[in-house]
């Protein structure tokens, strides 16, 4: 299933980004422009892996959406010490959101 939009809010240096994803990208910019960041985000909104300091500075959480072309969508939210995955809008567990993924993703 292809995804159609990446949001990103609050994460390390980008306040906020939404993105629609075409078969091929490509990520070309200078150092520090924020490519590295970018890449991180999307591998906490699909793992939920991140780390405090992944929160830009100044923001009280971070968050990602991802959404598939069928119009669901899952997101990532972290607070100072918490994780919250949704899945459609509605909060649930990090391994039912994981289960979802695999079902989306193969």
């Amino acid at each position: 299933m292809k995804i159609c939009q990446i949001e990103i809010n609050d994460f390390r240096g980008i306040s906020k980004l939404s993105t629609a994803p075409e078969q091929v990208n490509v990520l070309l910019a200078p150092c520090g422009a924020g490519k590295t960041s970018f890449l991180k985000a999307v591998c906490f909104g699909i793992t939920g892996a991140v780390k405090e300091d992944d929160i830009r500075r100044g923001a009280l959480q971070t968050s990602v959406i991802i959404r598939w072309e069928d119009g669901t969508y899952i997101e990532r939210i972290r607070k100072k010490g918490e994780t919250v995955a949704k899945c459609c809008g509605k909060r649930t567990s990090a391994k039912s959101v994981n289960q979802f993924l695999k079902e989306k993703l193969g």
